[in-house]
């Protein structure tokens, strides 16, 4: 197939890959030298080669898929059902692995008639058949009308033709050979013939690998060297754009239909080479084909198609049916001139065409040990599985969108209709999206007020060249802009001109059900500012309290159910004194520390001390369920969300904040296009079990009939949770008399909590990693920590600000979370002038549809901006606006760190919602109480490790556990400490320790428990985490050792 498709093998998936390979392993450094060919091969040839194969692994994945998922299922009209399912040779059949089965891996074997099968010349599109016939005709011209000329041998004579026979495929076979070059060796000896082989692998070893072009367009009549249309440029790459150009139109020109006397008139003289070929093989007859696959035998002509003109033709060829070949045969049967996948011939009968291409590619696929027994982790890696997987959810299972965004990103939406099945063309997509209910998610703006068309108006933004020797081409997409530059994201973006930047996920269409949320979600709702007043008015100092005091306690609550008991180990009094000495302050031991130590002194004489250890997951069994503790409670649908005390509620913790993850993730910058599709279904379906538990609490909050209030607590609910729920109905029936209905309410509650979760678990993630995490540090700075925890331990408001400028200035430093918005002005044609950096006053010009990313952590970073100047003056500098002076430092200082200036982390739509004063406080929270904790350190080896790793973009990403994915939030992040008390632990990265064998073997055969080594690894749950893996859950009070 011309250009589109064979320029698809140009993947940047496995290119991508192949990289990450060779810095994974690290190349020989300049001026090292290797001593022996092996080390040399083992380091800097091995690596290459590994990281090759394994993308190479990846994409062969891809394209596997493609051909079961996407290929298979439109051969076989699955795409036309709407259902996800196919036919996937590779699952488990019963036996097998032993020979009475249908076995797998056991190697390909591809038969002769395969070549023949897929000989699907009568299916070429229009287009493809006067690509054919152009390609033909240059070819076969510039033979002819070169100096040498072809001689015919029958004749004598140089051989003669026009444009008109080679159309009409009137070129003798004879001639056919002699241009392609099948009888260059009549004549030769096998010396010979052997000889020119040989300077033909030389020459062939020395050019270049890949050819310089795609799509040969002719032959240089000079040097007879082939020309191509598409060209690679000086760094050997092709032009996206005019790649995309071309696939845009492979997609929306339509194939022909399979059959009889269906094939071009220019493929005849291929047509007499393929049945010449057939009978060399000695391939089987139709009819013994047939026998071999179990279908009938023809016995009539007649059975093999109803057609008199097939009929006749092949009668007056074959005098019997058992005579008819196979390769002609396969094609004339069928219903007439139709042949297409699901046809039947007379009598019902099935066609042998489609039976063989259907078990050849089972058996193809089933052989093939790398899709079959190999087909795991181990062999794809955990990333290039959930690659290459195919999703029943996302386009009931489709792949090949994958293939094209990888190759051509931001040239496509995500949900351009050329992209929902790339094997239809835009036009049956459109029918079978409508038929499918599907057509409301699509992009469909490249087609005249949705009509359909053959043609849509995505060809009319092909700009097309003046030559044919020149390709066509399609603008290239717009960059997403990056800008760091403070005054312009505070004042203008996420200030004045707010309402024309918005996040563009939020904008699609239908992408938020109900007509209150979605205006509340945007900031369009005439209530919005009511509502947003009327939370102001009761979010007091009261309140500020009371939520702070939730937090705390909540967090002691989740850290006392989910903590696991390691092992204990054995304790000094000069081990518990070098622990104390970290404490000291610069004016010295304080007085409560000083008791402390005679206390100790005195307890240490009497008796040996063991101290327990803990390891909890920081993020999974502490942050997540306190900040959807928080969610349900506020919005009033508690009572279906279990809980210890009533576990048979509808509901569990990590479902509730899975639907929040979805909602956050979406509205998240995520530059892999691959994965919109499905974090657009995920946000649609949880927004919608939100929105209607959103309803279900403020329908709760009117009580009875309106009139009688509902009881906010029930068994085992502390008078903390009670009263973050009585705030909650409070909030909700204030607006119940300002907003509209019941359904307004519930999306201004839902809108407020969204915000106040928003990123929550990862900013306290990161805010507590700032402090206490130091990878692979000895001796680490411990002295914020410290005071963090004098100050957790001191309840007055003076430590609670304090605690606050501490999680500002952690999130300020440590936080990457961009924000991306879409610029969206309110008048046509307005242009907006926009700064990318703090120490530039040059602007570029922002246009409706551009997309801008904002780096608040590197805006953050300026020191101080300048007004602009006026009527040609320059600026004072005493006029300049204070930001943050040294800003690469932690500042607790009220003049240095004013609390205005800090951008707020995680915003994501309304600054005027005190939701964000919820989140500060959230965490607050949450680190106070953790800070209550003894010597809090991270855990051994990669549970002790935040897994990180960076976009393209520079953007910070999370690993999930299972390594398969980047997500915006951390997913796991183990930390241990020695129950609740003073102490800091300052004896470098805990992460480092590792597991000696002799220290885990010393631990399995002992029978005592108690560990004599501080902090000793242990043989335990949570060093190898086995029983988590299979969902098992620690009983209260149970230790592992």
């Amino acid at each position: 197939m011309p250009g589109g498709f064979r320029a698809m093998e140009r993947t940047k998936l496995g290119r991508a890959s192949s990289h990450e390979g060779q810095a994974r392993r690290g190349p020989v450094s300049d001026g090292e030298t290797v001593s022996s060919f092996g080390t040399l091969w083992n380091v800097r040839v091995v690596p290459i080669l590994m990281g090759t194969c394994e993308s190479f692994r990846i994409t062969c994945g891809l394209y596997i898929n493609i051909s079961i998922h996407d290929y298979l299922r439109a051969l076989m009209g699955f795409h036309q059902k709407n259902t996800p399912w196919t036919l996937d040779p590779r699952i488990k059949i019963p036996h097998g692995d032993d020979k009475t089965g249908v076995q797998r891996g056991i190697g390909n074997q591809v038969s002769v008639e395969f070549n023949l099968l897929y000989r699907f010349h009568s299916a070429l599109s229009k287009r493809d058949r006067e690509w054919s016939e152009e390609f033909f005709i240059n070819a076969v011209m510039s033979r002819v009308e070169s100096k040498d000329g072809i001689i015919d041998d029958q004749t004598g004579k140089p051989f003669k033709t026009t444009e008109e026979q080679i159309r009409n495929g009137e070129i003798p076979v004879p001639i056919f050979n002699k241009i392609i070059g099948a009888d260059k060796n009549k004549g030769k000896s096998k010396e010979d013939i052997d000889t020119e082989l040989a300077e033909e692998l030389d020459r062939d070893s020395k050019a270049a690998f890949v050819p310089s072009g795609l799509q040969m367009i002719g032959v240089d009549k000079d040097t007879s060297a082939p020309t191509y249309k598409f060209r690679r440029d000086a760094s050997g790459k092709f032009d996206d754009a005019e790649l995309v150009a071309e696939m845009i139109q492979v997609i929306e020109d339509p194939i022909c239909q399979f059959g009889g006397q269906n094939v071009p008139k220019i493929f005849k003289a291929i047509e007499i080479l393929g049945i010449l070929q057939a009978r060399k093989w000695e391939v089987a007859t139709l009819n013994e084909f047939r026998d071999f696959f179990g279908l009938k035998r023809h016995e009539r002509f007649e059975d093999i198609n109803e057609d008199k003109g097939i009929t006749n033709a092949l009668r007056d060829l074959y005098d019997d049916p058992d005579m008819v070949e196979l390769y002609p045969g396969l094609l004339c049967e069928g219903k007439g001139r139709c042949l297409d996948p699901g046809t039947s011939g007379p009598n019902n009968g099935s066609t042998a065409l489609w039976s063989g291409i259907f078990n050849d590619a089972v058996t193809l696929v089933r052989s093939d040990r790398f899709y079959t027994v190999d087909w795991n982790v181990g062999s794809l890696t955990s990333w290039g599985m959930h690659e290459v997987t195919a999703d029943p959810q996302v386009l009931n299972g489709s792949v090949f969108h994958r293939l094209f965004q990888r190759a051509f990103p931001g040239y496509l939406k995500f949900n351009s209709v050329h992209l929902w099945q790339p094997l239809f063309t835009p036009r049956k997509n459109i029918e079978l999206a409508k038929q499918q209910g599907d057509i409301s998610s699509l992009d469909i703006s490249d087609f005249k007020n949705g009509s359909i068309q053959s043609k849509g108006k995505a060809q009319q933004k092909i700009i097309k060249s003046s030559s044919e020797k020149v390709p066509d081409t399609v603008p290239k997409p717009t960059p997403v802009l990056k800008t760091s530059s403070y005054r312009d994201i505070r004042d203008k973006i996420l200030g004045e001109y707010k309402a024309e930047f918005q996040n563009p996920g939020l904008l699609v269409k239908d992408i938020i059900t109900g007509e209150y949320l979605q205006a509340m979600m945007t900031g369009t709702s005439p209530g919005f500012d009511r509502a947003a007043g009327i939370f102001q008015e009761l979010f007091t100092p009261e309140i500020h309290t009371m939520f702070l005091d939730y937090f705390v306690k909540m967090s002691k609550e989740i850290t006392e159910r989910e903590k696991r008991s390691l092992q204990k180990h054995k304790i000094s009094f000069e081990q518990e004194k070098k622990k104390l000495d970290h404490l000291r302050l610069s004016n010295g031991v304080l007085e409560r520390e000083k008791k402390k130590l005679d206390d100790l002194e005195r307890h240490f004489k009497e008796k040996t001390v063991h101290e327990q250890i803990y390891q909890i997951d920081i993020v999974k069994d502490y942050a997540i369920p306190v900040v959807t503790r928080f969610f349900v409670d506020f919005l009033g649908f508690w009572d279906c969300v279990q809980t210890p005390q009533h576990p048979n509620r509808q509901y569990n913790e990590n479902e509730i904040y899975e639907h929040i993850c979805n909602c956050q993730d979406y509205r998240s910058y995520n530059s892999d296009e691959t994965t919109m599709w499905k974090r657009r279904l995920a946000f649609k379906k949880s927004i919608i079990f939100l929105r209607e538990k959103a309803e279900y609490g403020a329908r709760r909050a009117r009580g009875f009939f309106g009139l009688i209030p509902r009881d906010n607590k029930t068994t085992g609910d502390r008078a903390y949770v009670v009263a973050l729920r009585n705030f909650g109905v409070k909030v909700s029936k204030a607006f119940a008399k300002k907003l509209k209905n019941t359904d307004e309410v519930a999306a201004m509650m839902l809108v407020i909590a969204l915000e106040a979760v928003h990123k929550s678990v990862m900013t306290f993630t990161e805010v507590l990693a700032y402090f206490i995490d130091h990878p692979h540090e000895k001796e680490p700075n411990v002295s914020n920590w410290i005071e963090i925890q004098n100050l957790a331990y001191e309840n007055t408001p003076e430590a609670h600000e304090t605690l606050k400028r501490y999680v500002l200035e952690a999130q300020r430093i440590r936080i990457d979370s961009p924000l991306v918005r879409l610029y969206s002005p309110t008048k046509p044609g307005k242009e907006f002038k926009l700064r990318l950096t703090n120490d530039t006053t040059d602007e570029i010009t922002l246009r409706k549809g551009d997309r801008v990313l904002l780096d608040l952590r590197a805006a953050q970073e300026c020191e101080k901006i300048f007004p602009d100047p006026k009527n040609g003056k320059s600026v004072d500098p005493k006029d300049a606006e204070i930001i943050f002076p040294n800003p690469s430092t932690l500042s607790l200082n009220p003049d240095d760190r004013k609390l205005k200036n800090y951008l707020i982390y995680g915003q994501d739509s309304h600054f005027t919602l005190g939701s964000k004063q919820i989140t500060l406080l959230g965490l607050i929270g949450m680190i106070k109480y953790i800070a209550l904790t003894k010597e809090l350190r991270v855990a051994h080896d990669k549970l002790g490790r935040l897994k990180r790793a960076k976009t393209p973009e520079g953007v910070e990403n999370y690993l999930t556990e299972q390594w398969n994915q980047l997500v915006p939030s951390p997913t796991t992040w183990s930390l241990r400490f020695n129950g609740e008390g003073r102490g800091v632990f300052a004896d470098g990265d805990n992460a480092d320790q590792g597991h000696g064998i002799n220290q885990v073997y010393q631990i399995i055969t002992r029978s005592d428990p108690l560990m004599t080594s501080y902090d000793s690894p242990a043989v335990s749950a949570a060093n190898y985490p086995l029983a988590t893996q299979n969902g098992f859950k620690k009983q209260p009070g149970t230790s592992y050792y």
